[in-house]
């Protein structure tokens, strides 16, 4: 039998019947030597039974969109290889919740770099199509056509560990430019993160006149960005006139982590 397989990737919660219990980012900070063990709980909503597997793999992105997964432990700062789970697979009965044992432990240091700062990788959870070869009910021996479709659905959980509060914290403005789509007009900046501990900032544009008198502050929401890696955030310039104007940007990642620059913005009609 041929399967072909469609594969959704998600990052929310709750959908297609599986529930993965308290989100889909696990934040943890651990100390060098230390060992950390927990549970993932894994609902299964609906009627029928739901056959999953469990792999894990890097993540990267960047501010133009791009988004990668590479292998597992391939990424300078990632923590796949301290991180061990089991089951790999298992057939969730109707309506049950299972638990996933997983352990992180850290070395004393690394080789590489510095034990420092912000690691993390991907926990996928991925359903399997039922009577596909991967599957505990698949028969070799079946006269059943030989071509299926099927759809697979994956979780996409972040497993994030800080080691302590240690790790430079660094954000740089790649790039600010104006940009005009169909529902407005926007300040676009690019910030990547060239430190060693993620950020999770929120932007704010104070702008002011060229007499240097405040007009008004516009914000955008906050979003997660790990070394070597980089966001874009758009700002709607709403109910700003045509002229020139001197505003500041601020990244606010939250206690003494605020990073900001001036620029100058000129709106035309």
């Amino acid at each position: 039998m041929k399967i072909i397989l469609v594969t959704i990737l998600l990052t929310c919660f709750q959908l297609y019947g599986l529930n993965i219990e308290e989100g889909m980012t696990k934040i943890f900070t651990i100390s060098p030597g230390e060992k950390f063990s927990d549970v993932l709980k894994i609902t299964n909503e609906k009627e029928v039974p739901e056959e999953i597997k469990l792999y894990q793999t890097d993540y990267s992105f960047n501010h133009e969109g791009g988004k990668q997964y590479p292998e597992p432990g391939t990424l300078p700062r990632s923590n796949a290889k301290f991180i061990t789970f089991n089951p790999h697979q298992v057939m969730i009965p109707p309506e049950t919740t299972i638990e996933i044992d997983y352990t992180i432990i850290f070395p004393d240091s690394l080789e590489d770099i510095p034990l420092t700062g912000t690691f993390w990788s991907m926990l996928m959870v991925e359903g399997i199509t039922q009577g596909s070869i991967e599957s505990e009910s698949f028969d070799p021996d079946s006269e059943e056509p030989r071509m299926k479709m099927g759809i697979s659905f994956r979780y996409a959980i972040q497993m994030i560990t800080h080691i302590e509060e240690s790790g430079i914290r660094e954000l740089n403005f790649m790039e600010t430019k104006i940009v005009n789509e169909e529902d407005g007009k926007f300040l676009q900046i690019d910030i990547e993160n060239t430190g060693e501990r993620y950020l999770n900032p929120s932007l704010s544009l104070e702008i002011y006149d060229s007499n240097g008198m405040y007009i008004k502050k516009l914000t955008a929401n906050s979003s997660r960005i790990y070394p070597q890696t980089s966001k874009r955030f758009k700002i709607e310039l709403e109910g700003i006139k045509s002229g020139k104007y001197q505003v500041l940007i601020v990244a606010d990642a939250g206690g003494d982590d605020i990073f900001g620059i001036n620029y100058t913005l000129d709106i035309r009609k």
